[in-house]
């Protein structure tokens, strides 16, 4: 599947989402709700904050790449979008069952941006894959097919 599809997929996704989350804002009422309601709206919510801010963050990103690798972009794109996303619906989770103060947002924050720090510091993204890939070379100059599952 091309980079076009992909693209193509996760705006259709988020219009739906969308349109979930906007069906279910003005077609119920949130004080005689039941779980199953409130979890399709949270997780509606999700889908669109996830999908809109990964379409933002992807197409930032190759604007600053200049177009150079641009299909390594789309999965860190979308994990901090869902990052965004599960701050933005943790946070009103915990003000709907009325756990939410100064502290407690604090730390979740803290933990999604030591999870984004985790993610960002992990050696084995696909860039260090090429990067050992063109190290990695026989003597007639081609790279070995399995060169990176013989090393580990």
């Amino acid at each position: 599947m091309n980079l076009r599809t992909r693209l193509f997929y996760i705006f259709s996704g988020t219009l739906m989402s969308f349109g979930i989350w906007i069906s279910l804002l003005f077609h119920t009422d949130p004080t005689y709700a039941d779980i199953l309601t409130w979890l399709a709206f949270m997780a509606s919510l999700l889908l669109t904050i996830a999908g809109f801010f990964g379409l933002i963050i992807f197409y930032i990103k190759v604007s600053f790449f200049n177009n150079e690798l641009v299909y390594i972009l789309l999965p860190s794109s979308f994990r901090q979008s869902l990052e965004i996303g599960l701050a933005v619906v943790g946070i009103l989770s915990m003000q709907a069952i009325k756990v939410l103060g100064w502290w407690e947002a604090g730390l979740y924050i803290l933990v999604l941006i030591l999870l984004e720090l985790f993610f960002q510091t992990k050696p084995q993204n696909q860039l260090s894959h090429t990067k050992q890939l063109k190290k990695i070379k026989d003597p007639t100059g081609q790279v070995p097919r399995y060169s990176l599952l013989r090393q580990r």
